[in-house]
């Protein structure tokens, strides 16, 4: 059941991210591959550090997937967010690069829910017994990590285009996310 949440230069807002969630929900899909994420804090914070009480994304859309897709056991994949993505997490900017990719220490939603939502599954790209170099980690937020076909000469961990026309190997936890969304369908209907 494709779902349009974004406009086609890619960018999309939360309210239709929602709106397709319900959509989903109420066309009684059991999973939903969200090849997604932004990155933004969790709290609002007061000049000396205390937490406000502001509602922040995060806040509304953990809120959101526990009524629509927890309460009704829809599974949620998401992808865990990539080293690359134009928008950093405001609250946490450490200088160290690998640093920036850990999601016990930034704030990639939906997947960084999987710890506090059980049917949200963070999703990241793995080569052997690496992770990929370019995407996020945590051993605490990400679930699962998808085999990637080869690395290529540029370090990235990719995948085949499945269309046999010439398209170029893709890498992400975008495209790692949709695999993964296939074999727990195909696994979920057996």
């Amino acid at each position: 059941l494709p779902v349009k949440v974004f406009a086609a230069d890619g960018t999309g807002d939360l309210f239709t991210i929602l709106c397709g969630f319900a959509y989903a929900q109420n066309r009684k899909v059991n999973i939903i591959n969200a090849s997604f994420g932004f990155y933004e804090s969790l709290h609002k914070y007061d000049s000396s550090g205390k937490v406000l009480d502001a509602f922040t994304s995060p806040v509304m859309l953990k809120a959101f997937i526990e009524h629509y897709l927890t309460r009704n056991n829809i599974l949620l994949l998401a992808a865990a967010g990539n080293k690359d993505d134009a928008a950093e997490d405001t609250e946490y900017d450490p200088a160290d690069s690998l640093q920036k990719r850990n999601l016990d220490s930034v704030h990639f939603y939906p997947a960084s829910l999987s710890p506090v939502l059980p049917n949200v599954i963070a999703v990241t790209t793995v080569y052997k017994d690496m992770v990929s170099p370019t995407q996020n980690f945590s051993a605490n937020v990400v679930d699962a990590g998808v085999h990637a076909d080869y690395i290529d000469a540029d370090g990235h961990f990719v995948f085949v285009n499945p269309i046999n026309n010439g398209l170029e190997p893709v890498s992400g936890s975008s495209f790692a996310t949709p695999v993964l969304t296939g074999k727990m369908a195909a696994w979920y209907h057996l």
